[in-house]
């Protein structure tokens, strides 16, 4: 029929995705050593995170670091950048993680760090060496405790050397390195 029409009419309507932010935690440092008498290492950090500028409004991607694991309490400072300080007290592993929102999506991204103590080291008790001849012969005990790196993983090796650091004449040692 000439009188009837068909009216059809598309519309378009934008669709924006937004996309969860990339984050990395960067790579683990280095071992920190904690010696005696120290209070506090510290291993400095640097995040790096892109976004798509999405949603906007906020159009900004916030960033937050916390410790997810470890055996004590630790210093992130600050807690809301990609470059930060964290301080530590106490031996062992730690997880760090950091999180970037974007206000609608979120990333995380974890990094381990490493803190240990030295060795310790006990030559023997003092001894009293009487001499009879050019040569002398003394019997050394010492010994070496060592707890590791402060994670799960088995003890690992530590390396011995036996020297001579004070008085006279020339030492020579069997089994130096035992």
């Amino acid at each position: 029929n000439p009188d009837t029409f068909h009216l059809a009419a598309a519309v378009f309507v934008p669709v924006t995705i937004n996309r969860a932010p990339l984050v990395s935690a960067g790579p683990a440092p280095a071992p920190l050593l904690l010696k005696p008498g120290q209070a506090s290492v510290t291993a400095w950090l640097d995040a790096t995170v892109s976004d798509d500028g999405l949603p906007d409004p906020p159009g900004v991607t916030a960033l937050k670091w916390t410790k997810k694991s470890g055996p004590s309490n630790m210093v992130i400072s600050p807690d809301n950048t990609d470059y930060v300080q964290a301080l530590f007290t106490k031996k062992g592993k730690y997880i760090l993680q950091v999180e970037a929102d974007d206000g609608a999506a979120k990333a995380v991204d974890s990094v381990t760090v490493i803190v240990n103590t030295p060795p310790v080291a006990d030559a023997g008790p003092l001894q009293k060496v009487t001499v009879e001849g050019n040569d002398i012969t003394v019997k050394l005990k010492g010994v070496i405790s060592d707890k590791g790196f402060g994670d799960e993983t088995p003890q690992s090796a530590v390396a011995v050397q036996w020297k001579k650091t004070a008085g006279p004449g020339n030492a020579v040692f069997a089994g130096a390195n035992s």
